[in-house]
Order: structure tokens, then sequence, then C-alpha cells
């Protein structure tokens, strides 16, 4: 029994001392294997979803039409009808190129997303500048020179494009890059850029008319804010005294 259980021991020891056998080269099999196991596993993709991508396609639509459609409308007086400005060629060729730029972009690279949407919004809004300075050279003072069609739709693509770039940005960093467009549209109101534009004449010609109801809308809305507070608290009985009213109503037994 000692011999056989010395035996075993030694048979353990002689395995744990023995060296290790050199392990079997990899075959084919299990490398492939292993490329396609490595395949499989979910990589971090740089490209985005099919549904995001359709929002840049529905995007890119409505700016492609609104280039085939007037930018400006420029009346002899705010009462005539008007004439149909369209954008020139070169315009419209960079307008193509920016719509078309929102869907490649969200296909092939979509950390720039919220450069191509920026540009196309700073655009609409400097083409409307433009056009509407042009249109009014050598106008009597009566004309005025009103955004068209083309603008309002060219502005609902570019804003459902920076929409999209917004809910893409990987980091929060590419979230704020998208509104940039902010600073030059600000700087060219400042400027006077859109002095020409028919809503900016027709508010500096009325505008001591336009401040005076201003007050008096916010006078208004702020009596009828108040009357409905004054009436919720008088309405509105607290809770203490309408227990102690019905405790008071309620027959003895």
């Amino acid at each position: 029994m000692k011999d056989r259980y010395r035996g075993g021991n030694d048979g353990a020891n002689n395995d744990a001392a023995s060296p290790a056998r050199p392990s079997t080269p990899a075959t084919a099999d299990s490398v492939s294997a292993s490329v396609l196991v490595l395949e499989r596993r979910p990589a971090r993709s740089v490209s985005l979803s099919s549904d995001l991508r359709a929002v840049f396609i529905l995007a890119a639509l409505p700016m492609l039409a609104a280039l085939l459609l007037p930018w400006v409308l420029l009346r002899p007086n705010r009462i005539a009808p008007g004439e149909a400005i369209h954008l020139p060629a070169v315009q419209l060729a960079l307008g193509a190129l920016l719509a078309l730029a929102l869907p490649l972009s969200a296909r092939f690279a979509p950390r720039l997303l919220w450069l191509v949407s920026a540009l196309a919004l700073a655009a609409g809004f400097w083409w409307l500048g433009s056009r509407t300075t042009v249109a009014l050279l050598g106008q009597m003072p009566f004309a005025r020179a009103s955004a068209s069609s083309g603008l309002w739709l060219w502005l609902l693509g570019a804003a459902i494009g920076a929409y999209g770039a917004r809910i893409s940005a990987r980091t929060k960093r590419e979230g704020w890059l998208g509104l940039l467009w902010l600073l030059p549209v600000i700087y060219w109101i400042l400027n006077g850029f859109f002095v020409h534009w028919s809503v900016v004449v027709e508010g500096q010609a009325e505008r001591e008319r336009l401040v005076q109801e201003f007050v008096q809308h916010l006078s208004l809305v702020g009596a009828a804010l108040a009357l409905a507070l004054v009436k919720s608290s008088i309405v509105t009985t607290p809770r203490p005294v309408a227990a102690t009213a019905q405790a008071f109503c309620q027959p003895s037994p």
C-alpha cells in the first residue's frame, strides 16, 4: 500500500518535474477560425446607420429643389406683383455641391457633417443678403425685395441637415461646432448686410409703431397672467380650510 501511494506520488512529482511539451503549431483551420471570430466582433464603425443617412438624404431633397425655385421676389412697391429672381449659375453649382455633400458626408465622412450643415445654413443667409442687394440696384425707393420660396425651402433642408449632424455627433464638441453658422449670421445682422431685405426695410420704416404694438402686447399678456393668478388663488381653497368646512357641514350622528 505504501509503495503504491509512494509510486503514485512519485508519478505526480515526475509529471510536475517533467518539462512542458511544446505546443503544436496552429493549423490553417484554427487560424481561419480565429480570423472569423475576430471579424464577428463588433467593431467601432465610423459610418452612420441607415436611418441617420436617410435623414441627410431627406435634407438634400428640398435643398436641391430650392435651387430650381426663385430666391428673391422684386416688387416695385409693397402692393404690386413682383419679379422672380433666381440664383446665378455659380451659386447654383455651389448649392448643388452643398446639398449633395450632406448624404455623401454621412456615408463616407460623418465627422464633417457639422461643417457641411453649417456652411449650408450660412450660404442660405449669405445668398439672401447678396441677392436682395443686387435686386434693388437702380430701383426706386419704394421697391421691395422679399425672400421667395427657394430660400425657405433651402433653409428647411439645411436645418434638417443641422439637426441630423447634431444627433449624430460623437462628441459634445462636434455638436457645438454645428452652431458656428450663427457667428457669421450675427455679424451680418449687426453690420447691416440684410438692410435691403423687405422685412428689415418695413421694420425700420415702422419702428415706432412696432415698438408700441410690442409694449401693448406685453402689457395685455401681463394683465391676463395677473388676473389668472389672482383667480386661481381665490378659487383654490387651502386643504385645512376645506377639511374644516367639510367636517362642520356633515350632520352629527
